[in-house]
């Protein structure tokens, strides 16, 4: 997996941190299918009044809880904070989500609560196994947000720009095909 932007589209991101962080609401946007993880995220928010705001879980681009590609990273770059949550059987077979790439490379902070996306980004995102422990550091980042924590933020948008992008996956590819098959690409 990878993010869905481009180089040059995180570098724009990168040069609009000040806007995108300016552009926060007290919402916490999701778009996807809820599992165990995100249940417990969204009873955290109501029991802290804080609104929890589902879209997403549709292959009908037809339905008002679909979203482009665009609203999607609006509201992943506007909601309080933007976690990539895991269920238990994801965290035991390490799966490494799409969405902790997308989420750094829209200008946010990556959060998880799998240790080995934890460790991918050498411990510069927030983690913990706990849900509850999570939303609290997560939400104490945002409350304290300072230099230190903007350039935390920047250098794992530039990690994600030269490391996880489609262009790093083709790469991939076609290394794999040139040392593994009889083609040449």
């Amino acid at each position: 997996w990878a993010t869905d932007l481009l180089p040059k589209q995180i570098m724009d991101n990168i040069n609009n941190i000040s806007t995108i962080r300016n552009n926060r609401t007290s919402n916490i946007f999701f778009i996807g299918q809820l599992t165990n993880p995100w249940n417990q995220l969204n009873h955290l928010c109501r029991c802290n009044n804080i609104p929890f705001v589902k879209y997403g879980a549709t292959f009908n681009n037809k339905d008002p809880r679909a979203l482009s590609i665009d609203d999607n990273q609006k509201f992943v770059q506007q909601s309080f904070i933007s976690p990539a949550l895991q269920d238990d059987l994801q965290i035991k077979y390490q799966y490494i989500p799409c969405r902790i790439f997308k989420n750094i490379s829209y200008g946010r902070m990556g959060i998880t609560n799998n240790p080995l996306v934890y460790n991918l980004f050498n411990k510069n995102i927030i983690f913990d196994s706990n849900i509850n422990d999570l939303f609290e550091k997560s939400i104490n980042f945002e409350k304290n947000y300072d230099t230190n924590c903007h350039n935390t933020v920047i250098n794992n948008m530039k990690y994600v720009m030269n490391n996880h992008t489609y262009i790093q996956r083709i790469e991939s590819l076609k290394l794999f095909i040139n040392t593994n098959t009889i083609f040449n690409i």
